[in-house]
């Protein structure tokens, strides 16, 4: 059979990807690059290039079951996880939970594993429209993944246990991470290599924008090879 896809993202390469095995597939993108949420740049470092993940910020087996198969599918048993703000909290609580799935873990942005209050989702709502919140950013929706991160706290005892090699990076004037938090965060985390990037914060132009992050990301990844 003869099948038309249209769009690159992780859907289209997907279902392109699986039909190939038994029909005619051609897959159509409007843009000059493929990938949708996910997308791999290249970024020039030391006279080479590095190609760098960006984007997928979330990932469990409970929401994403098909993912979980596609990775067995592909025989991806471990990977370097990377989250940065409320998804590095994401991939810590996986990290928690799954430890054998992961080849090193990457925090951006992301200081201790804070409490959110006990409140409904309006109540947060409320709340935030005071806080500091990102151009952008959908107040209800951030207030119900506030309210649901309660759920994602790994333990100090776990934070101590852990054998995952590490990384927290983080803008100096990152206003969304507090210092204190991310200094509790620092002496309690077993096999956390750290580092702050002067001079950058965590909104528009950023530090996840910065050379210098994917830099010192590719300085650490060398370090950790997949086997």
């Amino acid at each position: 059979m003869r099948i038309a896809i249209v769009g690159t993202g992780i859907s289209g390469m997907t279902s392109g990807y699986l039909l190939s095995e038994d029909h005619e597939v051609t897959v159509y993108e409007a843009k000059s690059t493929i990938g949708g949420h996910t997308a791999t740049v290249d970024v020039p470092l030391n006279g080479r290039n590095w190609l760098v993940d960006t984007g997928f910020i979330v990932f469990n087996h409970k929401t994403y079951p098909h993912f979980t198969r596609l990775m067995d599918h592909l025989d991806i048993e471990r990977a370097h996880l990377i989250g940065y703000s409320m998804g590095a909290k994401v991939a810590n609580t996986f990290r928690a939970s799954y430890p054998d799935r992961l080849i090193s873990l990457t925090l951006g942005g992301y200081g201790w594993p804070w409490r959110s209050r006990d409140e409904s989702v309006a109540e947060a709502e409320v709340r935030l429209q005071s806080d500091f919140v990102l151009p952008g950013n959908d107040l209800r929706a951030l207030a119900a993944v506030r309210v649901s991160m309660n759920d994602l706290i790994p333990s100090e005892k776990n934070l101590r246990e852990n054998t995952i090699p590490a990384f927290s990076l983080v803008g100096t004037t990152d206003n969304v991470v507090s210092r204190s938090d991310l200094d509790t965060l620092r002496s309690t985390m077993a096999n956390l290599e750290t580092k702050d990037m002067p001079g950058t914060h965590a909104g528009p132009d950023g530090a996840p924008y910065k050379l210098q992050f994917a830099a010192e990301l590719i300085r650490f990844l060398a370090k950790h090879p997949a086997p």
